[in-house]
């Protein structure tokens, strides 16, 4: 319960509610009954109103035996009290409240995430869209982190102002990254009355203290910016924007999520949830062979090299280890470029010239999941060799989060049949 007897000089605000608020009135005088008329002035300055502008003011009667509440400050309002307390000799006196908020209306939270730092495009899994990060490049001075900006804005006109905004973030549901990014954190002093039925009268003063996040240098530091007073209209936050970095190895795994709450001086919450998929592991692959029946040609000025020769067609079982949200076969079948020549050094990779290679058929990915580790998982396609030729092949494969194999051409994928 709070108590006002006098005519506060500036205009504060140290009353919040989320809810239509009723005010009730007490007057008395040693010597003669009193008469009380209030005014709310419901768009109050930095400065309470003078004397002289208050005798202008239209006053209404207070009923003081009315049962039913005759000042309300209402949702949206921002209000001042002004009591007219005249005894019965026609003297008078002015009292005014502390600034009273009524907001029911939380802050809104805008996460605007990087456009670069290995940024790949978006993906929808489980009605929800996901931001894709792969490895950035290495001239990119921030690529290990994701940063995303965050603003919290309040309703200018009536807001309570922002008490708190906090951030976490969350790889697979296990919390890796936490921090208070801004806390308004005013306390009514308690003071030492009590009414005759022990209910507490508040001072009406209090502490306030700001503890903010400065995003250039991601530390915090705190300053006190009034004690013994209310925090006025400008020291309510209405607007605040920094910007947080997701640590890629910490939440290296394909269910990221920023959590982003904010709470106001009225107590309504808000919190905004950003997904990401988070992929800085490289794909990589390894090839076996049926047919290791083989034999080598002489080296020769002519030729310049040492060819290996088999007598029968060859089959390659291809395995990309990579994340499954991640592969695409279409891409890794058209990573596999492979060149079939005779001996005269023409070109017999489509001999009937359809547009279908005939010297090798790339069949179709199969893919087996791996839970424990999900980069692990292999994806397997066999490569058939059947016509008579001199294979040369490289592959060059890149993921749905821009991750490559770098172009390779391993010594063991020469082949050639004969």
């Amino acid at each position: 319960r709070n108590i006002w007897n006098k005519v506060v000089e500036f205009i504060t605000f140290g009353l919040f509610s989320a809810e239509k608020t009723d005010v009730e009135i007490e007057a008395s005088d040693a010597v003669s009954p009193v008469t009380i008329e209030y005014y709310k002035d419901t768009d109050p300055g930095d400065v309470r109103l003078t004397e002289e502008e208050l005798n202008e003011e239209q006053f209404t009667v207070y009923d003081s035996e009315s049962e039913e509440p005759q000042i309300s400050i209402d949702e949206g309002e921002k209000a001042v009290i002004y009591l007219k307390i005249t005894d019965a000799a026609g003297n008078y006196t002015y009292i005014s409240s502390d600034g009273y908020i009524v907001d029911k209306t939380a802050s809104e939270i805008t996460l605007t995430p990087s456009d670069e730092n290995g940024f790949a495009g978006e993906m929808e899994k489980e009605g929800q869209i996901y931001r894709i990060y792969g490895e950035a490049p290495d001239e990119n001075s921030g690529k290990d982190v994701v940063p995303v900006e965050i603003k919290i804005t309040e309703d200018a006109e009536s807001c309570s102002g922002i008490k708190s905004i906090e951030y976490w973030v969350e790889n697979n549901d296990k919390e890796t990254q936490r921090a208070t990014l801004y806390a308004f954190d005013y306390v009514r002093d308690p003071g030492d009355g009590t009414e005759e039925d022990g209910t507490r009268i508040n001072s009406n003063n209090g502490t306030l203290k700001i503890t903010d996040w400065n995003s250039e240098t991601q530390t915090n530091f705190e300053r006190d910016i009034s004690e013994g007073s209310h925090p006025s209209w400008e020291e309510l936050e209405k607007e605040w924007t920094g910007t947080v970095e997701i640590d890629k190895t910490l939440n290296n795994s394909s269910k990221v999520a920023l959590h982003v709450k904010t709470v106001d001086n009225a107590g309504n919450e808000n919190e905004s949830v950003l997904m990401l998929d988070i992929d800085i592991t490289d794909p990589t692959f390894d090839i076996t062979f049926d047919n290791n029946n083989s034999r080598e040609s002489e080296y020769t000025e002519e030729n310049g090299e040492i060819s290996t020769y088999f007598d029968a067609g060859r089959t390659a079982i291809l395995v990309i280890t990579e994340r499954t949200d991640h592969f695409n076969g279409d891409a890794a079948t058209a990573g596999i470029v492979i060149k079939a020549v005779d001996a005269r050094g023409n070109d017999v990779s489509d001999a009937d010239g359809d547009g279908v290679p005939d010297a090798y058929v790339i069949s179709d990915w199969t893919t087996e999941d791996n839970e424990e580790n999900p980069d692990a998982a292999p994806h397997t396609a066999p490569i058939e060799f059947s016509a008579d030729a001199n294979y040369t092949w490289l592959i060059d494969y890149t993921d749905e989060a821009g991750n490559n194999t770098d172009t390779q051409n391993p010594d063991d994928l020469e082949n050639k049949v004969s």
